[in-house]
């Protein structure tokens, strides 16, 4: 009955378990032998799930012992297939359900995030679920946290459909990232210990000056000389981003470039953009007029990436605790990241 199911599926199946790249080998089924042999489980999470336990060993996640090997895995997988041994063929089982498991052998204070997260009326069952899987995968270098394969490791239907369940993965994970329970770190997203989240809520709470945010928008626009020229041949310019302005006594021409952070007012009545909407601010026919599309994530980089240089500047000398101090410099590491991203963001706005 299970080949049969398998051959009717195979392709459904092979498009439905598909990592990111940059992923390490995850395995999938190799026919009707393999997948009758496993099912409902899927070839991938025996290598990964040995990686999580092998990491919660190492990274002192324990609070009581944690098997070696063989019994660990052997209990997952049957407390596993217990709980979903009564469902039709064509279930799958997810990765978060090996996480009941993996809890027996956790230090409280890991345990007490995740039940913290439960207890939370604003998050929902599902969000939870994601929270085990990015706990269980947070230092297994063989899989990348982000979006995609949080979809796949979501999977529970070979009839699963992947578009909807992305959307949902995409919703619990703003929920979570809105809690402080998780962090966005480029594309992927991380989950936070209790001592994480305390500075991640601190770092969020920091307030960003606009014209902060603006300067570092303008350096890039008009002093990298990448986007926009000092001058060219003999012609020299007006240079604003937003309210930000420099200006020359005999300048030729007025350029302007306007981010989401403008003022609706600056975008009322008078010329268009390309996208039809009004402009008012176009004070003379020698003026070039600039607007970033409405969805850049440059403002945002910029602001987390500042944040995060205030509250070092403030906390750096005088935490001395070891697992704080590796928390502030994953957060420089953050910082290099975001000021990259910004950057290209900025580059990438300015082209459309």
């Amino acid at each position: 009955m299970l080949a049969s199911f398998y051959t009717d599926k195979k392709t459904v199946l092979k498009n439905l378990i598909s990592f990111s790249k940059g992923s390490a080998e995850m395995k999938t089924y190799k026919g009707e032998g393999d997948f009758a042999d496993v099912y409902p489980f899927v070839p991938y999470q025996f290598n990964l799930l040995q990686k999580v336990f092998e990491k919660i060993r190492t990274t002192g996640f324990t609070g009581k012992h944690l098997a070696k090997g063989e019994r660990s895995m052997l209990s997952a997988f049957k407390e596993a297939a217990e709980k979903y041994g009564e469902y039709d063929v064509g279930v799958l089982v997810p990765f978060h359900s090996f996480y009941d498991t993996v809890e027996s052998f956790l230090d409280p204070i890991i345990k007490r995030t995740i039940d913290h997260a439960e207890a939370n009326d604003y998050l929902e069952d599902f969000d939870c679920d994601i929270l085990k899987t990015l706990f269980m995968i947070r230092h297994v270098k063989e899989i990348q946290p982000n979006i995609d394969n949080l979809v796949v490791l979501s999977i529970s239907s070979v009839d699963e459909d992947k578009l909807k369940l992305r959307d949902m993965v995409a919703k619990s994970l703003q929920r979570l990232t809105e809690q402080t329970l998780i962090n966005k770190s480029g594309d992927t997203f991380h989950f936070l210990t209790n001592e994480e989240q305390e500075i991640n809520r601190e770092i969020k709470n920091i307030e960003i000056e606009k014209y902060l945010i603006l300067d570092e928008v303008y350096d890039v626009v008009y002093n990298s000389n990448d986007i926009c020229p000092a001058k060219y041949m003999d012609y020299t310019f007006n240079k604003s981003v937003d309210e930000k302005v420099k200006t020359l006594g005999n300048a030729d021409l007025s350029i302007k470039f306007l981010t989401s952070l403008s003022d609706e007012s600056m975008r009322g009545s008078g010329q268009q953009s390309l996208q039809g909407e009004n402009l008012s601010n176009i004070d003379s026919t020698d003026s070039l007029l600039f607007i970033f599309p409405r969805d850049s994530k440059f403002v945002d980089q910029i602001t987390k990436r500042l944040q995060i240089d205030k509250y070092l500047k403030q906390n750096s000398s005088n935490r001395n605790d070891s697992e704080i101090q590796s928390i502030l410099l994953a957060k420089r590491q953050e910082m290099e990241k975001l000021k990259d991203s910004s950057v290209s963001a900025i580059y990438e706005g300015a082209r459309d």
